[in-house]
């Protein structure tokens, strides 16, 4: 089975969820996802698009398909195996469904999820023919399909995260 990873803090949130996911779907889904950099030499920066005080590795993932194009707002995620979108996301691009997978969450819970066939790209990365699963969650995970792609450097207390290229330069360092 494959754990989507869903990170216990968006788990646990106590009060006001529908709000957030309400919030996160606007924000994603209709393509108002913004890229966010620091000063320092266009490094993205760490996101709090829930407003709960709790930032993260958050970033604009575009997805293409077939000429069709959508922004969403996406979650680097180590412990996702697969990446994922929203599966309404998939539906408005009209994705086509190519199997169904049985996933697991962070909580054990299982169910079938639909699969699709994108072309990913995020901060200067571009990911073709990329396999993702349709999930409730109303926001993209980037898992580790993707992230083992390139190197990931996250800086919690300075709240960004660097990403290359193996080979490349950092952007951090440049």
């Amino acid at each position: 089975m494959i754990a989507t990873g869903r990170s216990s803090l968006f788990a646990s949130f106590k009060t006001g969820i529908a709000d957030r996911y309400i919030s996160a779907l606007l924000v994603g889904i209709l393509g108002f996802a913004k890229r966010h950099h620091s000063a320092r030499s266009g490094v993205p920066e760490y996101r709090d698009p829930f407003g709960d005080g709790y930032p993260g590795p958050f970033l604009t993932l575009t997805v293409e398909w077939a000429g069709r194009t959508t922004d969403l707002l996406a979650l680097l995620d180590t412990g996702a195996d697969l990446s994922q979108i929203p599966a309404v996301a998939a539906q408005a691009m009209q994705l086509e469904q190519v199997d169904v997978m049985d996933t697991t969450t962070s909580h054990n819970e299982t169910a079938e999820r639909p699969v699709y066939v994108a072309n990913l790209r995020f901060e200067g990365f571009s990911f073709p023919a990329t396999w993702v699963i349709g999930d409730e969650y109303p926001i993209a995970l980037i898992g580790r399909d993707v992230l083992n792609e390139i190197i990931a450097r996250f800086d919690g207390p300075g709240r960004s995260l660097d990403l290359h290229r193996p080979n490349a330069p950092s952007a951090a360092s440049s």
